[in-house]
């Protein structure tokens, strides 16, 4: 993630690319951006004919402007922190936007054009439904990992700590295993957390099992070099997901 204006248009890219938004389940390699290009000028359009009807009328259409307004405001403030980095944060902005569609949709009076634009709506989303239905699985959402947490919950949670080094499996093993179970999420595994690990094994008498993904190569050299470990075999396939336990 870059700083300053490359920040800006990387969170951007949410809404030129909305596939995007789907980075922690899926694997998006293409940088499709004619959809999300399509809706930003689709709604672009309907604000302006949408405000145009409503003052031919002499309504108001105060609220849609102040809401679009507060959808700008908020995207800038999140975008001016680099910890804003993903679509769970930009999500914020995005009820302001809603509110004003919603409005503009109860204010315009019905018409051929209105229902046209709902229809091209419905077509992209679909398009995009298709779409994001067609791309590979991320290695880190592998659906493995819930079979993986529920066998390990069934044998080994009463006397091992689990130390999960790679990103996708901590949050499952800690909301769904047993009450037992020990877990630890060592960010960043490297050398450093070998003596800390050393001493919560001493601490609670419980033997260390590795959780992480066949393809982290400095992970695993870090296990090899301090730790005896023997890889735990599935009777059901575990993708790049791989389980080293002391014996």
């Amino acid at each position: 993630m870059g700083g300053g204006t490359e920040h800006f248009f990387d969170l951007i890219t949410y809404f030129s690319n909305p596939l995007k938004t789907t980075h922690r389940i899926f694997e998006i390699v293409k940088n499709d951006t004619l959809d999300g290009s399509l809706l930003i000028a689709l709604l672009l359009l309907f604000f302006i004919f949408g405000i145009w009807q409503v003052h031919k009328r002499k309504g108001g259409y105060k609220f849609a402007v102040v809401n679009v307004g507060l959808f700008a405001g908020t995207f800038l403030l999140m975008a001016s922190s680099q910890k804003t980095w993903a679509m769970h944060h930009v999500i914020l902005a995005v009820p302001f936007l809603l509110l004003a569609l919603f409005y503009m949709l109860s204010v315009i009076p019905k018409s051929k054009i209105v229902t046209i634009f709902m229809l091209v709506f419905l077509a992209l989303n679909l398009h995009l439904y298709y779409s994001i239905n067609k791309a590979p699985i991320s290695p880190h959402s592998h659906p493995s990992l819930v079979k993986i947490n529920e066998y390990l919950n069934g044998h080994y949670s009463h006397n091992y700590i689990f130390v999960v080094v790679d990103w996708g499996m901590y949050y499952l093993k800690g909301l769904y295993g047993n009450k037992n179970q020990s877990v630890l999420f060592p960010e960043y595994f490297s050398q450093s957390n070998v003596v800390e690990l050393k001493q919560v094994q001493a601490k609670t008498r419980r033997k260390l099992m590795f959780i992480g993904r066949d393809d982290s190569l400095a992970t695993k050299a870090v296990i090899e070099k301090n730790f005896y470990t023997i890889e735990c075999k599935f009777p059901f396939d575990t993708g790049l997901w791989k389980v080293w336990r002391q014996p």
